[in-house]
């Protein structure tokens, strides 16, 4: 619950600083990089709050506090801790997941209640193999990256399904303003070797630009991403 909570409050954090300053992008690839070393660390301080500085950038802080606490005593299975995704929405909503099976994720309120269930098991249309990532739209549409399939399905902000788009297997992922989505990836042909991060288009999902060659990216990946390879 600890590392779901950490994870939430900078999701939240993130993307209120990249809405209150839309000319200043980098804010919220500096989230990415916190949210994609987060997934991956095997232990976190119980305390409620806590600072940390953030690497390279000396007068970057960030601070870590308890806002929520997700009910899950509705739900038939727990989250995968070490694979969680927490984004918030602008109407407070918390969009949680993968639930066990990697099939489904959650919708709660803002103060915790679960909303929604999302997803089964499958290949079609709001179905998913391996829920990999989620994230939100700057007008809430949910976005969420299943590792086997290698398709981001699209929810709209009433919960609805919209459309899949064909997409390489993504870590972490920010949508940005304009149909784009900025994501952690380890992709390995042409001209994206060697970087970090990638941007991709919502629309048709083709790679648009890579950078970020200074930024490491775990070594082991997280054990979900290791399965999906087998």
């Amino acid at each position: 619950m600890v590392l779901m909570t950490l994870a939430f409050v900078v999701a939240a954090r993130v993307r209120s600083a990249v809405d209150a300053d839309r000319s200043r992008p980098h804010l919220s690839l500096i989230g990415l990089i916190i949210l994609a070393q987060l997934a991956g660390a095997s232990r976190v301080s119980s305390q409620s709050t806590s600072t940390a500085v953030v690497a390279r950038c000396a007068d970057c802080t960030l601070t870590v506090s308890r806002v929520a606490q997700l009910d899950q005593r509705t739900i038939a299975s727990e989250f995968v801790h070490d694979a969680v995704s927490i984004v918030q929405d602008s109407r407070g909503r918390i969009v949680a997941g993968p639930l066990g099976g990697f099939a489904s994720f959650a919708v709660f309120s803002a103060t915790g209640e679960l909303l929604k269930v999302i997803g089964r098991s499958g290949a079609g249309p709001a179905e998913f193999r391996m829920i990999g990532a989620i994230a939100l739209t700057p007008h809430d549409s949910i976005l969420v990256m299943d590792q086997i399939l290698h398709r981001l399905s699209i929810f709209s902000p009433t919960l609805e399904f919209v459309r899949s788009v064909p997409m390489p297997q993504l870590r972490r992922m920010i949508a940005l303003p304009g149909g784009t989505i900025v994501a952690v990836a380890d992709l390995r042909s042409g001209s994206s070797v060697g970087f970090a991060l990638h941007e991709f288009d919502l629309n048709d999902g083709n790679r648009i630009r890579s950078f970020g060659e200074d930024v490491r990216l775990s070594e082991t990946p997280p054990m979900h991403y290791q399965e999906s390879k087998r």
